[in-house]
């Protein structure tokens, strides 16, 4: 059992006292993190384990975090035993006011360098101090690839890549990473016949890549590199499927069962009691490990039964409120957010107008105040923003939402709605030359004709201009919208009543008295 207190040994030194071998050529580092550690380290990692979790309950984070990070030098990649219980302790500690790590610190623990373990720990160690550093969270990442440590990559790799999503200038380069790490990861997966982690990596890669692209449509290299991509995914797939060896190798007719009813479309009752009764079982023999809670929690909501949901949405509320990892309050809200609109489409169905509209009017300020609570979680991620926005914009409260929209332009993926709602925004106002103006910059930057985005952004220019009192320019929008879509929405009466004005103002008055009297 390790010993030490949390003013005894410290990281650095406890680390290297306890850490194997794990120099570049280590077999752990080639084999994949779990292939070349023997039954004696993890034995002596799950010690370090047990001990970080006792001092985590006491709320002795730091010492908590040194004792993670000490059994992960034995058994570099332990998910569930390690890493994830040490990111859900940093994320506890930073909720009591935990300082982030000094300069000093920086300097004991190199995040690069020749032993690539090494330097993963080291990024772990700081970014549990800090978890919200990107720079961290790369450099466990990068590492972990290098390390071959597949699992830690595929866990790590999703945290990453919503922080690279969530900064204020997203950096194509850090797509880039995310992509080549995974790309790397998949070639190695294929070699070693893992084919599900080498298709899952390879997809996440196609998915960094296209992420990239927007940031940069005018990069036709990243074009070609989509291809490629997508090409090679598409091989893996008939490789995946052609593969003999992913039932033919299961002997445990237990497991053959569970393979074949996840291959079910429609998953039976029985099937997925088995399923909840496992994971129970699981989360009670690992009560501190986050990815348990949301395993029992998915299988507790696939079949969209109230009482189970219930259960679900309880259980992520003790978890909240013994752990302050907003993580499970953010799914506790989205299963209730889930139930009042299945309760909504009910009550439509009834065909009672005043109830559907005070329910609606329940959700909606629901809505309101969770995704305002999640920016104040996550500042930073403009998606949040758009999406309290449109809400805001439903609740006729359009002043609030005018500066969300502004701010969530910044986002590529929201780039085009939040314009067309800052034109829908600035109409409802009777800022009429603002919206023109915010149409056509969204139209200018809008590159498909004729779709349904494209049609709404012109319906609505046509709408601003008509307004404005610019009635020859909306009729020449209302005119492209008809050559697109002849029955889109009023378009046609609108069209035809600009029509008929424009005629009656053209017409000149008759002579006095007509042709007969001027002749005569």
């Amino acid at each position: 059992m390790p010993g030490g207190s949390a003013s005894g040994v410290s990281v650095w030194t406890g680390w290297r006292r306890e850490q194997p071998n794990m120099d570049s050529s280590s077999t752990g580092a080639k084999a994949g993190g779990n292939a070349g550690v023997s039954e004696e380290d993890k034995k002596k990692a799950r010690a370090w384990f047990e001990r970080a979790r006792t001092v985590a309950d006491t709320r002795n984070y730091d010492y908590a975090i040194e004792c993670f990070v000490n059994g992960l030098a034995a058994w570099p990649d332990a998910v569930d035993e390690g890493h994830a219980p040490l990111r859900l302790v940093s994320l506890q500690r930073r909720q009591a006011g935990g300082k982030k790590p000094g300069v000093l610190a920086a300097m004991k623990h190199p995040i690069s360098g020749k032993d690539t373990v090494k330097a993963a720990l080291n990024a772990e160690f700081l970014l549990a101090k800090d978890p919200g550093n990107i720079a961290y969270l790369e450099a466990l990442f990068k590492n972990a690839g290098k390390s071959c440590l597949k699992k830690t990559v595929m866990w790590i790799g999703p945290t990453y890549f919503e922080a690279c999503q969530q900064e204020k200038k997203p950096s194509q380069s850090r797509f880039m990473t995310v992509r080549n790490v995974y790309e790397e990861l998949s070639a190695r997966c294929e070699e070693e016949n893992d084919l599900d982690t080498a298709l899952e990596a390879m997809q996440r890669a196609l998915q960094a890549l296209e992420y990239a692209r927007q940031l940069r449509p005018q990069d036709t290299g990243i074009d070609e590199d989509v291809r490629n991509l997508s090409s090679r995914l598409t091989m893996l797939k008939g490789h995946y499927g052609k593969a003999e060896s992913f039932r033919e190798s299961v002997a445990d007719a237990q497991t053959q069962a569970e393979l074949r009813g996840r291959d079910r479309l429609v998953q039976t009752d029985e099937f997925v009691e088995s399923q909840i009764r496992g994971a129970r079982a699981d989360l009670e023999a690992n009560p501190h490990v986050a990815a348990k809670v949301f395993a029992l929690v998915d299988l507790l909501v696939k079949r969209d039964r109230p009482a189970e949901e219930d259960e679900a949405g309880q259980l992520l509320t003790r978890y909240y409120e013994q752990t302050g990892n907003y993580q499970f309050k953010k799914r506790a809200d989205d299963i209730r957010i889930k139930q009042m609109t299945r309760k909504a489409r009910e009550i439509l169905t009834r065909k009672d107008r005043q109830a559907a509209q005070e329910h609606l009017v329940k959700q909606l300020n629901f809505e309101i105040e969770v995704f305002a609570e999640r920016i104040k979680n996550y500042p930073t991620d403009l998606s949040l923003k758009y999406q309290l926005a449109q809400r805001l914009l439903r609740a006729d409260r359009i002043d609030q939402a005018i500066p969300l929209f502004q701010e969530a332009r910044g986002d590529p993926k929201h780039r085009v709605g939040c314009n067309v709602y800052l034109g829908r925004c600035f109409y409802e106002k009777g800022y009429y030359p603002q919206a023109v103006n915010t149409f056509n910059e969204a139209i200018k930057n809008y590159e498909v004709a004729g779709d349904d985005a494209s049609k709404e952004m012109h319906y609505w220019l046509g709408r601003s201009l008509e307004a404005a009192g610019q009635k020859e320019e909306a009729a020449s929008t209302y005119g492209q919208l008809i050559q697109w879509d002849y029955n889109y929405k009023d378009v046609r009466e609108r069209l035809d009543a600009l029509t008929r004005e424009a005629n009656r103002s053209q017409q000149t008055p008759a002579p006095p008295g007509g042709w007969g009297e001027r002749e005569g």
